[in-house]
């Protein structure tokens, strides 16, 4: 308890002696992020967060949803299943990979994946089907168009998957809530990834707001966060 303390006490003093307001310009707010998570010491290694809010009415319009290859990824290794014509599922480097009995073997077994994809065909089969439509959708996993999830190119979204891409949907508040990073990479990378993501929601928005990003707040796993101010 005494080792916490002495570290809270730490952080307090980096912010009063370094940090004067909670907005930041980006650079500012990442380097800070990095040192006070220094500081902090962790037995794991901390994310840098986002929390996004979009500038939307959430009672009119819909959510925005989409999907986005980070620039510098350093995201762990998801588990995919998917849902494929017999000859679509050569070489595909999935954890889960059939066609319609998958379905059976989702009922009886559950779930043990990340991320569901699957080809319009196979899409059909599924949506007629309650039980597997209820099982998916519960965990958030049914394949979706705008998240690209949907499609005949499985090698392409799986292989994208892999390097890092990410699937964001605006939550009923209206904030996008995404890892852009972590800590122990460079602040240069961090700031990039961020910046190309809010270039990417904004050539995919619902309306046409000049500000339709009304803020954007960055914060580690467990740490301190800023208002980005630029």
């Amino acid at each position: 308890m005494k080792k916490i303390y002495k570290k809270q006490v730490l952080v307090n003093d980096f912010m009063k002696n370094h940090i004067k307001t909670k907005n930041l310009p980006i650079n500012e707010a990442i380097e800070s992020l990095k040192k006070i998570s220094k500081i902090t010491s962790r037995n794991f290694l901390e994310s840098i967060d986002v929390a996004i809010k979009l500038n939307i009415d959430t009672k009119k319009e819909t959510s925005l949803k989409g999907s986005f290859l980070l620039p510098h990824s350093q995201q762990k290794k998801v588990k995919i299943c998917v849902f494929a014509e017999l000859e679509k599922q050569k070489d595909i480097q999935a954890h889960l990979v059939g066609g319609e009995e998958l379905i059976e073997k989702i009922k009886n077994n559950g779930i043990d994946f990340d991320i569901c994809i699957a080809t319009p065909l196979m899409m059909k089969k599924i949506t007629t089907n309650k039980n597997i439509t209820s099982i998916l959708g519960q965990k958030g996993l049914m394949p979706n168009i705008k998240l690209g999830t949907i499609t005949d190119n499985i090698p392409k979204i799986v292989n994208n998957i892999n390097n890092g891409m990410l699937f964001y949907k605006s939550d009923k508040a209206g904030y996008i809530h995404l890892k852009v990073g972590k800590v122990s990479q460079s602040s240069n990378e961090i700031i990039e990834n961020i910046n190309s993501l809010l270039e990417h929601i904004k050539a995919n928005k619902t309306n046409q707001k000049l500000n339709f990003i009304s803020h954007i707040h960055v914060s580690t796993t467990m740490g301190k966060g800023f208002k980005i101010t630029n």
